[in-house]
């Protein structure tokens, strides 16, 4: 999955935003690790939905000129079927959409992608994913880019979250690209995924005024509130 349009601020704050903002799931290069774990707490009628993201999520609007946004109409190509399948999801979409809260370039900005198929075992394909997190991956490494986990993904069921299983982490990004002074050459972005019988997504966040100063990108707690929202909000019954 392409990229989102990150603000071209310098090539240093860009090559950051890109790994930010990348399609965290598609992006993360498919090498996807063994998860384990029941899946108890995802509720059966889950089942047979797809994901349809709404224009908004309380002060985040859609961005409608964002690379690489997806309404998951389109099925996958052979090959990254085979590779969806191959964490547990079958049938599988793909979708993706950016929001912005703000004036472009100076606004906080949310980013969500995933899939959307069948999920029978959603907590393993939830570790799954976050095992892809810090993986080999040949498209970053040739950009001089690297991410991380700090520390390990917990569980979060903020307000109304129901029916799925939701864990975030801060991931952080480091380029080996020079930098100007003053700009950081990493950032910790706050990263939470949800999961259940019908849809995989990731969400991040970032902050458009303090990416080049290396400021913060919010909290876990708050990127896990606005994913919430967002899953009440953009599954459709097939």
């Amino acid at each position: 999955m392409p990229p989102q349009q990150p603000p071209k601020k310098s090539k240093a704050g860009a090559v950051i935003a890109v790994v930010v903002i990348l399609g965290v799931i598609a992006g993360a290069g498919w090498y996807f690790t063994k998860g384990g774990g029941a899946s108890g707490a995802v509720a059966a009628d889950t089942k047979g939905y797809k994901l349809t993201f709404p224009a908004s999520v309380d002060a985040y609007v859609k961005n409608p000129d964002a690379l690489g946004t997806s309404n998951g109409d389109k099925p996958l190509t052979a090959e990254q079927k085979t590779k969806a399948e191959s964490i547990g999801v079958k049938d599988a979409h793909q979708a993706a959409q950016q929001y912005l809260n703000g004036v472009k370039g100076k606004a906080k900005q949310m980013t969500a992608s995933g899939f959307w198929g069948q999920i029978d075992d959603p907590e393993r394909a939830l570790d799954a994913y976050f095992g892809t997190i810090g993986a080999p991956n040949p498209e970053t490494d040739k950009l001089g880019l690297k991410y991380e986990k700090v520390g390990s993904p917990k569980a979060f069921t903020p307000d109304g979250f129901k029916g799925a299983i939701m864990k975030c982490v801060d991931v952080k990004m480091t380029t080996s690209k020079p930098t100007k002074p003053g700009e950081p050459s990493a950032l910790v972005v706050p990263t939470c995924a949800w999961s259940d019988h019908s849809a995989l997504v990731a969400v991040n966040h970032m902050d458009q005024t303090t990416i080049l100063t290396g400021g913060s990108q919010g909290t876990q707690d708050e990127v896990s509130k606005l994913a919430a929202k967002l899953y009440n909000t953009s599954r459709t019954k097939v």
